[in-house]
């Protein structure tokens, strides 16, 4: 049954791609992002109904990516106008969507599955969205930069309180642990992204 489910799939996205040209934007798009939920449920039925983990992790992962995926064909097919194409004015508007999209999905992965990579993502993608946030209001380069150091000291200060906290009972007690060390390495991030801001 499973791997039937699995052929299901593949069999809609070869229908997909032969009659792709044919399509319009919106049905496009529409497939593109139903293509997430799709592998969402498949790594639901596989982790509820068979008990295959790393299968169902397997097909979560496709999934979680695939949500970014549909938000930016929305930009890419400029299905919101030309505002929030890939190359509009809004266009961090529609990144940020994305980046929101993809931390809200691994932050639930990380829960529900308790994998480090969902944990870092998870804190990579906060960091992607609040910098497309930033520059969604087109603010100076030194006030962007400012925001940005005082984003990784507040990550570092929360880092040295989760270093502290006693956080074992918790379903968060994974992401708390590995909060620490992520905010030294964003802060190095931070520090490289300000610096290519600065030369830009």
């Amino acid at each position: 049954l499973f791997i039937g489910g699995l052929f299901v799939v593949l069999a809609g996205a070869i229908f997909a791609t032969t009659t792709w040209l044919y399509l319009p934007d919106i049905l496009r798009t529409v497939i593109i992002c139903s293509v997430s939920f799709v592998f969402f449920a498949v790594s639901a039925i596989a982790k509820r109904l068979f008990k295959i983990i790393q299968t169902a992790v397997a097909f979560y992962t496709i999934g979680v990516f695939f949500l970014p995926i549909g938000v930016l064909t929305i930009g890419y097919f400029s299905l919101l106008g030309r505002y929030f194409s890939l190359d509009g004015a809004g266009r961090f508007w529609l990144y940020c969507a994305a980046s929101l999209f993809l931390c809200l999905a691994c932050l639930i992965g990380s829960i529900k599955y308790r994998l480090r990579d969902f944990t870092e993502v998870f804190f990579f993608g906060i960091t992607a969205t609040f910098l497309f946030f930033l520059e969604a209001f087109t603010l100076p380069i030194v006030i962007v930069t400012l925001l940005l150091y005082a984003y990784a000291a507040l990550l570092i200060g929360i880092g040295i309180w989760a270093k502290k906290a006693n956080t074992t009972a918790s379903p968060f007690s994974h992401i708390v642990e590995a909060l620490p060390l992520f905010s030294l390495s964003n802060a190095l991030v931070i520090a490289a992204v300000a610096c290519i801001l600065s030369d830009g």
